[in-house]
C-alpha cells in the first residue's frame, strides 16, 4: 500500500516519464556539436564561463588533482546502491523517507533536458528535497549562480516528468576541501543530511563538520528555473557564439586554460 492512499494520475505520470526516459532522445531542434541534450550541470556552467563549456564539448577531458579529489569525495560522502527501475518505483510509493540518485530527462520547448542529482529525499511520495554537493577550496558559504541554475534545473526537471514538486527545496552542501573530512564523518555524511533537512536542524551538521561545510537550501520556484534556462538556450540552438568569462580568476583554475583562446592568464 502506498504511503499517500490509491495511486493517483499524477502519480502515473511520472511513473511513465521514469519508464520511457530512453525513448525521447529524438530532439525536434539540432543543438551544437549534436549533443543529445542540454544537461543541468552544463547550464550551471554556462553561468561560469560558456567558452568552457565549448571546449568540454570540442575537446578531450582533461584531469586535474581538484577535479579528481571533487569526484572522490563525492563517492565517499554519497554512496547510493545499485537498484532496478521497477525497485525505485516502489520504494518511491511505498517508504515513507527515500533517497535516491537517478537519471531525469524530459522533453522542453522542442529539446531533451536532462541530468542526474546528487540526492532527491523523497517523503511520502514527493520530492521533499534536492540534495547537490559541492566541494571547493574557497569560501563555501558562498552560493554561487551556477550550482543555484543547476539544482534548481533538476527541480524542474522533476516537475516536467509529473513530480508533485509543490513542496520541493533545493539543497546545496558546500565542503570545503582543504579539511578533509574524518572517516566516521564520511560513512555518516549521507544519512545525517538526509536527517539534518528532513527535521530542519542544517546547523548541527554545519557545526560538527567545524567550519568546513555550509548548506544553502531554498524552496523551488518554476519560474525561476524556466528564466534561468532561457538566456543559456541560444547557445545550445547555435543562434549565438559561447561567452567567455572576463574575470582571469576563472581563467586561472580552469584546466582548458592553457589551449583556449580566450583565456586571461
Amino acid at each position: 500500500m502506498e504511503p499517500n492512499g490509491d495511486r493517483s494520475p499524477r502519480a502515473n505520470r511520472w511513473i511513465d516519464s521514469l519508464k520511457s526516459r530512453e525513448n525521447i532522445v529524438d530532439n525536434s531542434l539540432e543543438l551544437r556539436h549534436g549533443a543529445i541534450a542540454i544537461t543541468a550541470s552544463s547550464l550551471g556552467q554556462q553561468q561560469y564561463c560558456e567558452q568552457k563549456v565549448e571546449m568540454s564539448l570540442t575537446h578531450e577531458e582533461i584531469q586535474t588533482e581538484s577535479k579528481l579529489a571533487g569526484e572522490r569525495l563525492h563517492e565517499e560522502l554519497l554512496p547510493m546502491e545499485k537498484t532496478t527501475l521497477d525497485a525505485l518505483i516502489e520504494d518511491i510509493l511505498t517508504k515513507k523517507t527515500y533517497t535516491a540518485s537517478f537519471p531525469l530527462a524530459a522533453k522542453y520547448n522542442g529539446y531533451l533536458l536532462a541530468g542526474i542529482p546528487d540526492a532527491v529525499i523523497f517523503r511520502l511520495g514527493k520530492p521533499a528535497f534536492i540534495l547537490e554537493l559541492k566541494t571547493t577550496r574557497r569560501n563555501p558559504t558562498v552560493l554561487w549562480p551556477s550550482q543555484r541554475v543547476q539544482v534548481t534545473t533538476y527541480g524542474m526537471l522533476l516537475e516536467l516528468m509529473g513530480f508533485d514538486c509543490s513542496d520541493l527545496e533545493l539543497s546545496v552542501f558546500t565542503l570545503k576541501r582543504t579539511k578533509e573530512p574524518t572517516e566516521d564523518q564520511k560513512k555518516q555524511f549521507l544519512g545525517k543530511a538526509v536527517w539534518v533537512l528532513i527535521g530542519e536542524k542544517t546547523k548541527e551538521l554545519v557545526s560538527s563538520l567545524k567550519g568546513a561545510l555550509a548548506i544553502h537550501t531554498f524552496h523551488y520556484n518554476p519560474k525561476e528555473a524556466r528564466d534561468n534556462i532561457e538566456p543559456s538556450v541560444g547557445y545550445w540552438l547555435k543562434q549565438r557564439e559561447p561567452v567567455p568569462t572576463r574575470n582571469p580568476r576563472k581563467c586561472k583554475p580552469c584546466e582548458f586554460n592553457d589551449i583556449c583562446p580566450f583565456s586571461l592568464v
